[in-house]
């Protein structure tokens, strides 16, 4: 039997570090399809990228769904909050991928609010503070709801330390790879032993 296709999401809250996670793994997934809004955004209208974000999203759902019709690996990059981006791992899972997931944090959205204030200091795109900050709770909420749906996932916490990952979750239970465990990543744990509690 061959293997299946591989998708791997990129998940975090702005200004927490997918890209960079994401350009450090590229050896270890060469040749893949890379879907990313921002960068579909750039494409479209590299002079005022933030201007065509609606048609950068359809053009990212158009490519994500031609890649599962042709069975192509492919990574996407995703904020994790919403609901939509939930329906595109089951449409993934139901397409018969093998789904890894690696979520990237830090401790609080003050901190990515800062790290988009730099990046715009940079001349890359800013993002407004309050559509951070209520993504950061957004996506935390959701990781719970994705894990499941998921192969496997590894969480990340990008603050202090070079960014490697703290745990591991595989077949409805998590692994410790570091300690201390960041304080963000301990609440998802706990929001997830909830979950199943009640499922």
């Amino acid at each position: 039997m061959s293997a299946p296709p591989v998708a791997v999401f990129y998940a975090g809250a702005n200004g927490a570090g997918k890209s960079t996670m994401r350009e450090q793994q590229q050896d270890t997934y060469p040749g893949m399809l890379h879907l990313d809004p921002d960068a579909i955004a750039r494409e479209i209208r590299p002079q005022d990228p933030r201007s065509v974000d609606v048609l950068a999203a359809k053009e990212t759902i158009r490519r994500f769904r031609a890649a599962l019709v042709q069975c192509k690996n492919f990574s996407l990059e995703t904020t994790l909050s919403g609901v939509t981006i939930l329906h595109r791992i089951r449409e993934t899972r139901e397409a018969g991928y093998w789904i890894e997931l690696h979520y990237v944090g830090l401790p609080d959205p003050e901190c990515n609010v800062e790290r988009v204030r730099e990046r715009a200091e940079r001349g890359l795109h800013s993002i407004d503070p309050d559509v951070v900050r209520r993504r950061y709770k957004d996506s935390l909420e959701n990781l719970p709801k994705a894990l499941p749906l998921v192969d496997i996932a590894f969480l990340y916490d990008n603050w202090a330390r070079p960014l490697h990952p703290y745990v591991v979750y595989a077949g409805g239970a998590f692994s410790t790879l570091d300690a201390p465990l960041p304080k963000w990543i301990q609440t998802s744990m706990e929001m997830d032993a909830s979950r199943s509690a009640s499922a």
